[in-house]
């Protein structure tokens, strides 16, 4: 396994040259994704919040910590996992924007997947689920579902930061990740 760690920015340069994400993103910064290629575990969120793209880094702050500890408490290290988002850029709040976006960023998160290869992918939240899955979720009700992407099994989880909402939130998300995939 190639245990090459990159700010995976392969991505975002054939992002910044693609009309249709440049209509739709506009003049922002995009955030790259960050991991080993060949990592075994691939964690997909929405979109970088204010602060990762300021820093240029997908989860830190809060959703990132919660996200350690989550890594923590499952066996992972984030050295050795992938960790990206469907969108690479500050979406509004509007439904309608994160849609649009998705869509013309899809065909890139296809394109990172074939290039880490992970045994799984975890997709933190609805809309990353739905993104990658092109398929309709109720979380509550579908938490740990794992279906299949391009080859790849896909998991769906809840998102950290809507952890306060959940009833044991950070278990169940560890619980959803060590039911689906076991650390070797």
């Amino acid at each position: 396994m190639d245990k090459q760690f990159v700010s995976n920015n392969t991505i975002v340069t054939k992002m910044l040259k693609d009309p249709a994400i440049m209509a739709v993103a506009g003049n922002v910064g995009l955030v790259p994704s960050e991991g080993r290629i060949g990592a075994k575990v691939m964690f997909v969120g929405e979109s970088p919040t204010k602060l990762n793209t300021e820093l240029g880094r997908p989860f830190m702050g809060m959703g990132g910590s919660i996200l350690n500890s989550i890594l923590a408490d499952s066996g992972l290290k984030r050295d050795d996992v992938y960790i990206t988002n469907v969108v690479r850029w500050l979406v509004s709040e509007d439904p309608k924007d994160f849609k649009t976006a998705a869509e013309v960023c899809r065909k890139y998160l296809l394109e990172e997947i074939k290039m880490v290869r992970p045994r799984i992918i975890i997709a933190l939240g609805k809309k990353p689920f739905e993104a990658l899955t092109q398929k309709p979720i109720n979380l509550r009700q579908d938490h740990g579902k794992v279906v299949t992407v391009e080859g790849y099994p896909v998991l769906a989880t809840y998102h950290p930061n809507g952890l306060r909402y959940v009833r044991g939130g950070r278990r169940v998300v560890v619980g959803d990740i060590l039911n689906s995939y076991q650390p070797s």
